[in-house]
């Protein structure tokens, strides 16, 4: 039970803690589209309610022409979320002035337990969308709001129990919904790191294998959709085994990863590289044709060649090889085809 209850404790805390980015792993067209139809459905209801609970009951008739200026703001503001792009501090501004907008009409209407009111509950979940820091804030505004009358006119201690009563409501619903909303953003960012890490070769963080293979999917339906070029590189570090023997496999290790990070500065912005396993690598080189992925590959050559070396100050060099895809290619067939180019390449590279 006890460590239930720190368990617990330990959720609250983060979700109020400060973060870099607290939006992450928040969804915005679903949060902006839920709020554009709470704050439509908001102000229909509203006009409905104007019959039923006048707001001529503070400043008589001048309430309507406040009132209409209020449904004229959540009109525009209807308007702008199905016509514009609507960032987060958008919407968080729209929750303000959502609940603002609700208290002037239950204040206008005279009565400090007001029909009106009840949309602060109702907007005070819809905060939710954001993270609890920012969230909060809107939640107990609401709560202030229903006060309101009740500070500027007085009241007993009946209506007090059921102001109370209603802002514990609009409390309780504001965290719950918020919390419910940061674990599933939190569950997200997790599952989207775990995603990453997946797909990610912990040696030297590029791209495994299955990284590939969903990258090469893409790139040949792209080709195929676009009649562009596509070719596969595959190169290896040559003579890893005798780095191993001589100094250690930790030496080939960080010769491996050092390779990685002079093949990623190398090539160009739009190709992609994976270490395909042991010393190979793999670059897929989207609207390249075989000559061009030829003269990428050997600028890659050069550019390990240079910044790369062992202990003992021997260059770290790699022997290449590539293949174009052509329709009615796999993309075994492709590789087979760049697998043939760099076994054939390697004589040459021992003459």
């Amino acid at each position: 039970m006890e460590d239930e209850g720190r368990s617990a404790i330990g959720f609250v805390k983060s979700m109020y803690a400060r973060r870099g980015n607290p939006y992450a792993g928040a969804d915005l067209p679903p949060a902006k589209n839920a709020l554009h139809g709470l704050l439509a459905i908001t102000a229909l209801l509203c006009v409905c309610f104007l019959p039923l609970e006048p707001v001529d009951g503070r400043i008589g008739s001048a309430g309507w022409v406040v009132a209409a200026l209020v449904l004229a703001a959540w009109t525009a503001g209807v308007v702008a979320l199905a016509q514009r792009d609507v960032g987060w501090p958008g919407l968080l501004l729209l929750c303000y002035g959502a609940v603002a907008g609700v208290a002037v009409l239950g204040w206008l209407s005279g009565s400090p337990t007001s029909a009106y009111t009840s949309f602060l509950l109702i907007w005070a979940g819809a905060s939710a969308v954001h993270p609890p820091r920012r969230s909060l804030p809107v939640v107990l505004t609401a709560v202030l709001c229903v006060w309101i009358p009740f500070i500027a006119d007085g009241g007993g201690s009946e209506l007090a129990g059921r102001l109370a009563a209603e802002s514990v409501l609009i409390l309780t619903v504001g965290f719950v919904l918020g919390a419910i909303l940061f674990d599933v953003r939190h569950q997200r960012l997790r599952a989207e790191h775990t995603g990453r890490l997946a797909r990610m070769d912990q040696l030297t963080g590029l791209g495994n294998r299955f990284a590939f293979d969903e990258a090469v999917a893409v790139e040949i339906a792209r080709s195929r959709r676009e009649s562009a070029p596509l070719s596969v590189g595959i190169a290896d570090l040559d003579d890893l085994k005798g780095i191993n023997d001589r100094h250690g496999h930790l030496e080939g290790d960080r010769c491996i990863s050092e390779a990685a990070r002079a093949i990623e500065l190398s090539v160009r912005m739009t190709d992609r590289c994976f270490r395909w396993g042991g010393d190979e690598f793999v670059i897929v080189l989207p609207g390249a044709a075989r000559g061009t992925a030829e003269e990428v590959l050997e600028r890659m050559a050069d550019g390990v060649a240079a910044v790369c070396e062992t202990e003992d100050r021997r260059p770290v060099t790699l022997t290449y090889g590539c293949a174009e895809f052509e329709e009615g290619m796999s993309i075994d067939d492709v590789m087979s085809l760049a697998d043939l180019s760099l076994l054939g390449n390697k004589p040459a590279k021992r003459d």
